[in-house]
């Protein structure tokens, strides 16, 4: 039995799937999953991405990439949690996975014939909690 998931049957969703133009060419097109590993997965810290680019007829799964992060940031306990969002192109060369609590993924999409892209994970700033936000124009009656 083979492990992990068959390319050819995801679910494409919208918070995990990008689309990437490339180039100045109308055809030129990459679609990307990215599928970050849980915390109880031996692959912690680590994605799977599922890349179809124009031409090709074939899904490529990318297994196991590791995803940088600076030392520090505490990005091995965000990514255990980890649940995309939105995926937004950047240029024409990167796709950017946005985690809207902590942070952002981002892949080089470039290299057409890499065997390991390039993941790396960028922290949001943390904002200090503002008590008043939740009862700032409230009106309070019994």
């Amino acid at each position: 039995m083979k492990s992990g998931r068959d390319p050819y049957c995801r679910w494409l969703c919208r918070h995990d799937t990008g689309v990437l133009r490339r180039g100045d060419g109308d055809d030129d097109l990459v679609v990307a999953q990215l599928e970050v590993m849980p915390s109880y997965s031996e692959r912690r810290g680590m994605a799977d991405l599922c890349v179809l680019r124009h031409g090709r007829s074939q899904w490529e799964l990318k297994r196991s990439l590791p995803i940088v992060h600076d030392e520090g940031d505490k990005g091995d306990e965000v990514l255990d949690a980890w649940q995309s969002s939105t995926v937004v192109p950047v240029a024409d060369r990167y796709l950017c996975w946005v985690e809207y609590h902590s942070g952002l993924i981002i892949c080089d999409m470039a290299a057409e014939d890499d065997a390991s892209p390039k993941l790396r994970y960028l922290p949001l700033p943390n904002y200090p909690y503002d008590s008043s936000y939740y009862t700032n124009d409230m009106i309070w009656s019994l």
